[in-house]
């Protein structure tokens, strides 16, 4: 059996392998390893220029990262001060798994795992080789960079997706309109503002469950994912797993994430699903936006104890 920093240098090995068959750069860390063995540089196919795309990695290679293996996933138990860089870091962030004995290379995405408080859950079936280019380079347009088409931004968001009764539901679209306020350039999540568009959205009084907060976590992901805020993972952790509780923050909206609201607001007619607020039809489109994002502030104002409406734009 190889040495530990055999077994290191064999899995790092085939990630240079691998990254020279798909177009890419492997560039290893140098020094002062913090959790992060290197980045992958994607190139354009067949030539020397770079995308601009990059995809962090750390690599594990060994059969005992094997051993607890369970059905058709690999776990992957990080430390907690890796668990804290991989979250904080500005660049996707990949863990790939190397068993040298079965000539097995595998690997996954860190950070949805990590934000379900879970450990890094590895499918054995997502092969580490020059056909997962595709896949990795998505990873980095998940980043939200600028520069990415807010059309397909908005269209992501619209996929998420929860029910407020009957065949009726709202979309991560709505979810942006709630909580976030373009002319003061702030993202401000808080139930008081879930609640209202709930309210909006209900005729038949309001029911919030387990589907209700996994809506909100697969929306503040996606805010996060596409760069549209600033982060702020420490007091979201802190608030939703450990105190079982919706945080109640208010962090700016990044420059891109304004670019990407703009297309938003001026295309309402295309995004809001009116369908979801029968109540509220014959005011179209843009007066259901224009609703949502009204009632939301007014609820951030009684939160705060001010009770001037004069306050509240109109």
């Amino acid at each position: 059996m190889p040495s530990n920093i055999a077994q290191e240098q064999i899995g790092l090995s085939r990630v240079l392998e691998t990254c020279a068959k798909m177009d890419a750069i492997w560039r290893p860390t140098p020094n002062h390893d913090l959790g992060i063995d290197g980045q992958i540089e994607f190139l354009e196919p067949g030539t020397c220029a770079s995308t601009g795309i990059l995809v962090a990695v750390q690599v594990k290679s060994g059969p005992s990262y094997f051993k607890d293996a369970k059905g058709s996933t690999v776990p992957f138990y990080p430390e907690a001060k890796h668990r804290r860089y991989w979250l904080r870091l500005r660049l996707p962030v990949i863990l790939v798994l190397h068993d040298p004995t079965q000539n097995v290379t595998i690997y996954d995405a860190v950070r949805p795992h990590l934000m379900r408080n879970e450990p890094v859950m590895v499918p054995i079936s997502q092969t580490f080789d020059p056909a997962a280019r595709a896949d990795l380079v998505e990873l980095d347009e998940d980043r939200g960079l600028t520069g990415r088409d807010p059309e397909r931004i908005l269209a992501s968001f619209r996929e998420i997706r929860v029910s407020v009764g009957g065949d009726r539901e709202i979309s991560g679209i709505e979810f942006l309109l709630t909580c976030t306020d373009i002319a003061d350039g702030v993202f401000e999540l808080r139930m008081c503002r879930i609640m209202e568009l709930l309210d909006l959205a209900s005729d038949d009084g309001i029911c919030v469950g387990a589907d209700t907060y996994d809506f909100i976590l697969r929306c503040v992901l996606k805010c996060w994912g596409w760069g549209l805020v600033e982060s702020f993972e420490p007091e979201f952790s802190e608030m939703w797993w450990v105190q079982h509780m919706v945080p109640d923050v208010q962090v700016p909206i990044t420059r891109h994430g304004r670019a990407v609201l703009e297309v938003l607001l001026s295309g309402v007619d295309r995004y809001v699903a009116v369908s979801a607020f029968p109540n509220l039809r014959p005011i179209g489109p843009r007066g259901v936006a224009d609703l949502i994002s009204k009632n939301a502030r007014r609820a951030s104002v009684r939160l705060d104890g001010l009770d001037k409406l004069g306050e509240v734009p109109r």
